[in-house]
């Protein structure tokens, strides 16, 4: 035969064959009855002929390889300037925007309390935090050292136990107004205390609430001075005043975070605050019953 392809069975006659001894181009017979004519395939050279008409059928299809676009690095959006009156520079109040949980950080703040505009007063400061969460205290002293704490609570005033969440942490500004945070480590749960006589964040043992020297701050109640300490719940080694461990104020401000959340819990909560006195209810409850007579 001159041509073959794939799947072609050559057959050959018997009789027209000369057998080879090679084991490889034995004829194998398709039958075993005598007088008929045997057909068999050609081992090697069959083999040979389909292996190279397959190598022609093979077309290499070219490799294209997609480049995956390159990751970019992460850049957090520049948060707009608050716009707020504040003893804080607009440089801290940008840093120490930052440093807040994420949910907040692009929310407008709102003042709460200050010793400049409500007056020198602990408990105008309880009345006004009270109901308000979440609360950043900022402290200036009288040598322009501005530090202070966040808190996820409000306030409980004159409480005689710490409470508090994680969240917690307080933070300080050096001279050069570097932002220096610390945060919860886990060693206790003292976050914050607001007795009779001062307010303190922090703590190191179960004497705290009589030994100053554990708080990383402390304000005492007439507003005009406090303590700075080393402190295990936010792990500062160091007081957060940069002159040493007691200082007098300048003014001390409370600011709350005007998240969506909070503005619809407080709607609700608005409904509660007014008691409806019994008399009330009663000449409410005749009028019903004159009107429906």
């Amino acid at each position: 035969m001159d041509e073959f392809y794939p799947g072609q069975t050559i057959l050959i006659p018997n009789s027209s064959y000369e057998q080879s001894e090679t084991e490889s181009e034995k004829l194998i017979p398709t039958t075993e009855e005598p007088g008929t004519d045997y057909y068999a395939v050609i081992g090697n050279t069959l083999k040979n002929i389909i292996q190279a008409f397959q190598q022609e059928q093979v077309h290499e299809e070219p490799i294209i390889e997609v480049q995956k676009p390159k990751k970019q690095p992460y850049k957090p959006k520049e948060l707009p300037p608050l716009k707020i009156d504040s003893v804080m520079s607009p440089l801290q109040q940008n840093l120490l925007r930052k440093t807040l949980p994420y949910r907040y950080q692009n929310q407008s703040w709102r003042l709460v309390y200050s010793t400049r505009e409500h007056g020198i007063s602990m408990g105008t400061l309880y009345n006004n935090c009270e109901r308000e969460e979440p609360l950043l205290f900022v402290i200036k002293t009288k040598d322009d050292c501005v530090f202070g704490a966040f808190t996820a609570n409000p306030i409980k005033p004159r409480h005689s136990h710490y409470y508090g969440t994680g969240e917690s942490y307080v933070f300080a500004f050096d001279y050069s107004d570097e932002l220096e945070t610390f945060h919860w480590t886990q060693t206790n749960k003292y976050f914050q205390y607001t007795g009779l006589n001062y307010i303190a964040f922090g703590g190191s043992s179960d004497e705290t609430r009589t030994n100053n020297s554990s708080w990383a701050i402390s304000i005492d109640s007439d507003l005009a001075r406090g303590s700075s300490f080393a402190c295990s719940t936010f792990g500062n080694e160091h007081s957060l005043y940069d002159d040493g461990n007691h200082f007098e104020i300048y003014a001390v401000e409370v600011w709350t975070i005007e998240s969506v959340l909070n503005k619809n819990i407080k709607k609700k909560e608005r409904f509660n605050v007014y008691e409806i006195s019994e008399e009330f209810k009663n000449s409410q409850a005749i009028g019903k019953r004159t009107e429906t007579i």
